[in-house]
């Protein structure tokens, strides 16, 4: 059953909770160690994700199951960002004739994880290609699993893609409407909404969008990256309106694991450069920000570029603070090349 229709949302967690609950020797079934992998990923846990995710492509892989290896491969590409190792994965499959054999889901699936993929290699033409033909292939099935895929992965980094705003937009109001009672999806929706109003600049839009799901989150089980997106609107909108005791709530809040500093240091430096904005328009002198900038643990950095463009924010907002806006000016404009 789990091979035939992979679950998803909550009945993802329930089925992993099941198979927790299995003898060992349940664990020599590759099937159910991608469920194990993929509902650890979906509760922000990449630490115990990917190993298992990584037994379960080995063992896919000497079972010769081409559509295993490539459900792995996708859940392991969102865990560990490696394009260059999946990307040519991803286009083997796709030039598979095979492909057209996959679920209407699992083709969804795959639409936007080589969306991510091609967009990270710079070809935002082909990115936007493709999130098209997964809201259309959605649109026009109008199946909730499908649905609930570009909940969990149309996300902010997908809409810098040529008309991908306006295509997301409509796709939100869409869904919103036909799943209302699906609360995955009406997350996936909500939050979608907020940050589209955001990068409007329509900051109260945005955070009225975001408020409209903000418990949702806690409620599904966690879904970090949901709760990260939804932070980060509110926080911004929070700044726009000059309430920074708001911002800074939102801004510093842990989004992986149980708020402890190991489990916010696992993928929320972004939020340090709106800190240091933060703490510059106190007019403090972000030494704070930048001390825990440079003490961050590297080895839990799966995404360099992001990092250092960080770390040019950063260090623009010290310089500011200090007065000195020619280094300031240069951070800012390292980061933006």
């Amino acid at each position: 059953q789990v091979r035939s229709d992979l679950p998803t949302g909550l009945d993802l967690m329930r089925t992993a909770s099941r198979i927790d609950r299995l003898p060992e020797a349940s664990a020599r079934y590759p099937w159910l160690k991608l469920v194990s992998g993929v509902a650890a990923l979906q509760r922000g846990d990449r630490a115990n994700a990917i190993p298992v995710l990584e037994d379960s492509l080995a063992e896919m892989d000497r079972a010769g199951d081409d559509v295993g290896q490539w459900m792995v491969a996708r859940h392991l590409h969102h865990a560990t960002y490696d394009n260059e190792r999946f990307v040519p994965f991803f286009a083997r499959m796709e030039a598979s004739p095979r492909f057209d054999e996959l679920p209407v889901t699992a083709r969804v699936e795959h639409l936007m994880s080589s969306a991510y993929g091609v967009l990270a290699g710079g070809d935002w033409d082909d990115a936007a290609r493709r999130i098209e033909q997964a809201i259309e292939l959605t649109r026009s099935k109008g199946l909730r699993t499908a649905a609930e895929v570009l909940a969990m992965h149309l996300s902010p980094l997908l809409a810098v893609a040529p008309g991908t705003v306006d295509r997301i937009d409509a796709y939100a109001a869409d869904a919103a409407t036909t799943f209302e009672d699906e609360p995955l999806i009406r997350l996936g929706a909500g939050s979608q909404q907020a940050f589209v109003a955001l990068l409007r600049c329509e900051p109260g839009p945005a955070r009225e969008a975001a408020l409209r799901v903000d418990e949702l989150p806690e409620r599904l089980g966690g879904l970090p990256y949901q709760r990260h997106t939804l932070d980060w609107v509110l926080a911004i909108a929070a700044l726009a309106r000059g309430d920074l005791a708001g911002a800074e709530r939102r801004a510093g809040a842990p989004w992986v694991g149980a708020g402890t500093e190991e489990a916010w240091t696992a993928g929320s430096w972004p939020r340090l450069a709106l800190l240091a904005r933060i703490d510059r328009l106190r007019g403090g002198p972000v030494t704070d920000v930048l001390r825990r900038f440079e003490s961050r643990d590297r080895g839990s950095e799966f995404a360099a570029q992001h990092t250092t463009l960080v770390e040019h924010s950063v260090r623009a907002q010290v310089a500011w603070a200090a007065g000195d806006l020619t280094r300031a000016e240069e951070e800012l404009r390292a980061g933006v090349e």
